[in-house]
């Protein structure tokens, strides 16, 4: 059973997800959505190899294919390398919306 098969079937609120994320590693950099459907709550949690952050931006929750927490943006090598790439312009869009 893979990380997020374990998550799925075993947790049923956003908080018991969240704990599992804080005792367990990710390999790679990855972002997840986490919504729990009887309460009605919901996260963007966006996780590098040693840290996770939960992101939202006045109440809205945006999930994209990049970090939108300033501290994890800064080690973000694509906004670093190329800062005009279509998703962070998509990602602007839809604040501005």
């Amino acid at each position: 059973m893979d990380f997020l098969e374990c998550i799925g079937e075993n947790r049923s609120t956003v908080k018991e997800v969240l704990e599992v994320f804080k005792k367990s590693p990710v390999s790679i950099p990855k972002n997840f959505f986490i919504a729990d459907k009887k309460k009605g709550e919901m996260v963007v949690l966006e996780h590098n190899v040693s840290e996770y952050k939960v992101v939202s931006k006045d109440n809205i929750l945006i999930h994209s294919n990049h970090y939108l927490d300033p501290d994890l943006a800064k080690k973000d090598q694509v906004l670093i390398k190329f800062p005009y790439h279509n998703t962070f312009i998509r990602y602007y869009e839809a604040l501005q919306k």
